[in-house]
């Protein structure tokens, strides 16, 4: 009767020392989750309810702290990151869907991708296209938010790889070959991206210190992101060549 009853104090202490790990982590990721947000928030298509998206970030954040298993030796926020996002994700599709016009513009896009030799610059995507800059931008920044799948496409590299860097930190070769890439980028573009991905700077606070609206900061990451990608399939297109 004694050890089964140690037993149970020993489960229940196990699990309430669960409980407050999970806590722990919401609370202490609370920002991270907004930060995700942030960064959709700037061109999403009119009407949506923000703070639907933000408590829609909180509940992947907390069914991430109940699925997280500390020692399969991957951090948290790298566990995390999918599973919030995509709960944003869903909720943009549950109340929102894009314009027909904006959906047309992102199959102009990923046809023009196709047919252009990286790197696939905004600049190329307009003139391939006949859009504007803007609208190509504009176009760039829907297609990552609402249908990530098209931006996965888009250079087929996931774009988890340069929006969360973490999840490929075990692969150096693919971190050196991206801090290369990083360098070719133009200075304002490179300051944003470091700024949003190193410093975890808020999109918002990278507008004020370039004296630019959230939006545009958005667009210049989104443009950032998209060079960077489109020039790490050519480094690693010219490597399997030779």
């Amino acid at each position: 009767m004694v050890v089964k009853s140690k037993r149970v104090v020993a489960r229940r202490y196990k699990a309430n020392q669960d409980e407050q790990d999970r806590e722990a982590l919401i609370l202490d990721n609370m920002q991270f989750a907004q930060k995700i947000v942030s960064s959709m928030i700037p061109h999403l298509p009119a009407g949506v309810d923000k703070d639907d998206l933000y408590s829609a970030s909180l509940l992947g954040l907390t069914e991430a702290a109940h699925k997280f298993v500390a020692t399969r030796g991957v951090s948290f926020r790298t566990f995390a990151y999918p599973r919030i996002r995509g709960a944003v994700v869903d909720q943009l599709r549950k109340n929102s869907q894009l314009p027909q016009k904006v959906l047309k513009n992102i199959r102009m896009i990923r046809e023009a991708v196709e047919s252009i030799e990286p790197p696939a610059t905004p600049e190329l995507i307009s003139q391939a296209t006949g859009l504007t800059e803007n609208q190509v931008e504009e176009s760039l920044c829907a297609m990552k938010i609402c249908t990530p799948e098209s931006w996965d496409e888009i250079g087929g590299f996931s774009y988890r790889t340069v929006e969360n860097p973490a999840l490929h930190a075990e692969n150096g070769e693919i971190l050196e070959q991206m801090a290369d890439c990083i360098e070719l980028l133009p200075e304002r573009e490179k300051t944003v991206l470091i700024m949003y991905h190193l410093d975890s700077m808020l999109l918002k606070e990278i507008g004020e210190v370039f004296n630019i609206s959230e939006s545009r900061a958005s667009r210049v990451l989104t443009r950032a992101e998209l060079r960077l990608r489109q020039f790490l399939e050519a480094k690693l297109g010219e490597e399997e060549k030779s």
